[in-house]
């Protein structure tokens, strides 16, 4: 990180002093017109939580953005990804904006960035200002909204404390006229006990909801459950009639009019990013229901931060949910649950269950029963990971039953005859190649593939709690592109609460044709297309990365140069404008870019600023000065990060532009 001298921003505080009126302590949106949101604050984002505001720009470039108060610019950041072009304001305030996804700055601050781009001949850059030598009074200009990074067309917006936690902006100055309460759309529930299942085998059974009135939602279908158990809710919230839906600001839970729960997105620190899968029911979301969100703690308060204590359930101890904590009331019971915008709209959703004695057949869940008549023998014919253990489905008597196993860490004692069963029906699925164990218990713990040559690493603390976990060999993929140069191997489940991240390795062989030019891919399921997730040194016999979670695994060939199209200059042609930008399409079949470093255009030698759209593949690059008039060679060399190399090279000529007749 560069930090800018007072001398050499001199001239910019002026310039952007000059003209300056003077505003009210109040913030003001850094956008001007009616503002609208296409993200809000809480929402999922892979594994971490969405910690500002996306407002809509209309799907332009260019939206003039504006200081939200008085203050200094302390920090630009540049990148390809994340927010693109960032610019970071201290405010008087004791604040700190952050504006991402940004198409460019004022003049004098684009000078100031170009520059130090030019120096390091990097676009990657971040620089840091001295207090107060870029002053900026509230609604000047600072900045342009754009696409850069990832997304479409729009401005990120934060608002941080000074030590750098993030606040909801709509809490905390910004307010918005929004009067559409948020919306419920089901209501789930999420057996909790070591042995009850719904029907086929589910630990999780949906109900839909009926909207009664404005604001109002009713599940008209009344539960009878024998086993403790936690409520999930599936909705969103909107600023407007047909708006983006957001995640909602604040869920409450009643049981018999006693609070149970609740959950508020108005601080987010970095720092417990991870923890939004535990609030959002990550199973769900990797089907694309991104909205569903638990109202009971899946894990023990105490093996989360106390930082993010208040948007995990507030501070009561336990798990938030019925019948877990202290013994449940057999009897009928009323459920509120209430969700409220930051606006303080609020919508109320209602429901009824019957608590009935263990083993009722009223009960919408069935224990799993783990003695069979006869003595007979059960047979595995499937299986599957939960969020919290192994539903088995075997046959037996010729009737096929679901029986549930909690994860369980081997320091636990055997209680009653099931455990015996859940190794025993365990041991049958090793037989078929599978590793399946329980990690999260102690510290590094490895899972291997029967073939030997596929291994996964669970690092200590990667995880929340004790978890399921299975590795195995699959069929070949077939007609897939590119590739697989080795076994394909699954990991189960694919999607579960993490900490951290698995490390994931497979053997090669050093004789694989194209080893330089192969490494670790994975892909969600058959048929997707393959991510490159290798971080190892490419041509060692080893392919190595990190996954957040399973899915398929396996090494996959990137033997394909990028591709350079859409070259503006042709070779041999003649241009008047002697500062021509250079721009092209880059594109990759598979391992992708590493960073700016991968992209290098010049002219005579001399480099150009290249600007990657990352999502498009768009890129533009710019000379520093203008050229002489005369010949001029043009270079531009690409690498992937399998070590691909893609070239171009052309020659091109500068003439004056005639007066009767410009050549362009």
């Amino acid at each position: 990180m560069t930090r800018v001298s007072t001398n050499a921003v001199a001239l910019l505080a002026v310039l952007l002093i000059l003209g300056t009126t003077a505003y009210g302590q109040n913030p003001v949106w850094p956008l001007k017109g009616e503002i609208d949101l296409s993200s809000g604050y809480g929402d999922l984002r892979a594994g971490r939580f969405h910690v500002g505001l996306d407002l809509r720009t209309g799907g332009r470039i260019g939206a003039k953005v504006y200081a939200p108060v008085d203050g200094y610019i302390w920090r630009i950041k540049m990148s390809y990804r994340g927010y693109g072009k960032g610019l970071y304001l201290k405010g008087d305030d004791k604040h700190i904006y952050v504006f991402g996804h940004l198409s460019g700055f004022p003049d004098a601050i684009t000078k100031a960035v170009t520059d130090e781009q030019f120096q390091l001949e990097r676009y990657y850059v971040e620089l840091t200002f001295p207090p107060d030598s870029i002053r900026v009074k509230k609604g000047d200009l600072i900045a342009f909204s754009g696409q850069t990074g990832v997304g479409a067309p729009h401005l990120h917006f934060e608002k941080r404390t000074a030590d750098n936690l993030p606040l909801n902006p709509l809490l905390h100055g910004f307010d918005l006229d929004d009067r559409v309460p948020p919306t419920l759309e089901r209501l789930g529930i999420q057996l909790l006990d070591n042995h009850s299942l719904f029907a086929q085998g589910r630990r999780k059974l949906f109900l839909p909801v009926k909207k009664i009135s404005a604001g109002k939602y009713r599940a008209e279908r009344t539960l009878a459950l024998d086993a403790p158990f936690g409520f999930l809710v599936d909705g969103f919230d909107q600023m407007r009639p047909g708006g983006m839906r957001q995640a909602i600001h604040k869920l409450t839970m009643y049981i018999d009019s006693v609070p149970y729960y609740e959950s508020v997105f108005d601080t987010l620190p970095f720092e417990v990013g991870s923890a939004v899968s535990l609030l959002f029911d990550p199973a769900e979301a990797a089907n694309g229901e991104r909205r569903v969100r638990r109202m009971f703690r899946p894990v023990a308060q105490d093996a989360i931060w106390p930082e993010a204590r208040a948007c995990y359930g507030g501070r009561s101890p336990g798990t938030c949910a019925y019948g877990v904590d202290s013994p449940p009331r057999v009897g009928r019971h009323e459920v509120l649950i209430v969700g409220e915008d930051a606006a303080g709209n609020r919508s109320e959703l209602t429901f009824h269950f019957n608590y009935v004695e263990p083993g009722s057949t009223e009960s919408a869940a069935a224990r799993s029963s783990y003695e069979f008549q006869n003595d007979t023998t059960p047979t595995l014919e499937g299986y599957e990971l939960a969020d919290d253990g192994l539903i088995m489905q075997i046959r037996a008597s010729d009737r096929k039953h679901y029986l549930f196993f909690r994860a369980k860490s081997p320091h636990e004692t055997l209680l009653d005859p099931h455990d015996l069963e859940s190794y025993r029906l365990q041991d049958e699925i090793k037989n078929k190649g599978i590793d399946l164990a329980v990690v999260g218990w102690d510290g590094d713990r490895q899972l291997r593939s029967g073939d030997d040559q596929f291994t996964l690493t669970v690092p200590k603390g990667a995880l929340f709690r004790p978890q399921f976990l299975a590795v195995k060999a699959t069929d070949p993929l077939r007609g897939t592109q590119p590739i697989p140069v080795s076994q394909v191997y699954r990991v189960e489940p694919q999607s579960l609460p993490m900490k951290g991240q698995f490390k994931v390795a497979i053997k090669l062989d050093p004789s694989t044709p194209g080893i330089r030019q192969a490494g670790l891919g994975w892909s969600a399921e058959k048929g997707d297309a393959w991510t490159w997730i290798d971080n190892g040194e490419l041509g060692d016999s080893v392919a190595e990365g990190t996954s957040s979670g399973g899915g398929l695994f396996t090494v996959v060939l990137d033997a394909a140069a990028p591709t350079i199209t859409g070259l503006n200059l042709k070779n041999g042609h003649k241009y008047t404008n002697r500062r021509p930008e250079v721009t092209f399409k880059l594109s990759d079949n598979l391992s992708g870019f590493e960073d700016d470093r991968a992209i290098d255009v010049r002219i005579d030698g001399q480099w150009l600023l290249p600007e990657l759209d990352v999502e498009t593949g768009r890129c533009v690059a710019k000379l520093k000065g203008p050229l002489d008039i005369g010949k001029h060679q043009l270079s531009i060399v690409v690498l992937d990060r399998a070590g691909n190399r893609a070239e171009r090279t052309l020659e091109f000529e500068i003439v004056k532009q005639s007066k009767s007749k410009s050549t362009k």
